[in-house]
């Protein structure tokens, strides 16, 4: 299973790759519009985790690389979706973490988003 405390970006990626074949910075777009900012140092070590793990797959088209869900990464995604209230539960343990880190409340309210809905 991927989720650990770095699987978050993992999960986010193959949510993405769930709802069409991208190029790695399609990807770092595509989260931007979503508020989350990475860079290309974090976003391609994932890939090739996930490409490790066989959960996704790379083509080559040119110059660029093109990543794709295969069986494997859709099953993971439906494992993920049986774990959602867990992971919610993570995610909230973690800003925990955070509120007590920065001395502050953090308003978990802020987070409202679905793990697994697709982005429109």
């Amino acid at each position: 299973m991927i989720l650990k405390q770095t699987g978050m970006l993992k999960i986010f990626i193959l949510n993405l790759l769930n709802d069409k074949p991208r190029h790695g910075y399609d990807v770092i777009k595509e989260l931007a519009t979503m508020g989350w900012k990475p860079s290309s140092g974090s976003i391609y070590p994932a890939l090739a985790s996930l490409q490790k793990k066989r959960f996704i797959a790379k083509k080559s088209h040119g110059r660029r690389n093109v990543y794709c869900i295969t069986h494997e990464g859709k099953i993971a995604l439906r494992e993920i979706e049986a774990r959602k209230k867990e992971i919610i539960q993570k995610m909230k343990e973690n800003i925990s973490v955070i509120s007590q880190f920065l001395g502050e409340e953090v308003d978990v309210k802020i987070f409202r988003f679905d793990l697994m809905k697709k982005h429109d």
